[in-house]
């Protein structure tokens, strides 16, 4: 299932919080490649959670918990978004520290 998979932040991708925004920038190798990603406070939570030892659905509850937002929500959200952030390059399975 989905909601089940633990993804962590990829390790080419620089991030900058500034003024309560997140920037991400996949390093690519050709300049055409590269791309902006900027973040809102719960996008940046939620990229912050990727780190490798929680499931898409423990930061799904923990978005629910924090932001007041109903749980099947935040989960539908919350898989949505992590599966943007891994097609772009900035989210990867695998990381060694989780499940």
């Amino acid at each position: 299932m989905k909601e089940e998979r633990v993804l962590c932040r990829a390790s080419g991708v620089v991030a900058r919080t500034i003024a309560g925004e997140t920037i991400l920038v996949p390093v690519r190798r050709r300049a055409q490649e590269m791309g902006l990603f900027t973040l809102n406070g719960v996008g940046t939570f939620v990229w912050k959670a990727l780190d490798g030892t929680r499931s898409l659905r423990e930061i799904a509850l923990a978005v629910s918990n924090s932001f007041e937002v109903d749980p099947e929500r935040a989960l539908c959200d919350v898989v949505a978004f992590a599966a943007d952030l891994e097609r772009a390059g900035c989210a990867t399975p695998g990381c060694g520290g989780g499940r």
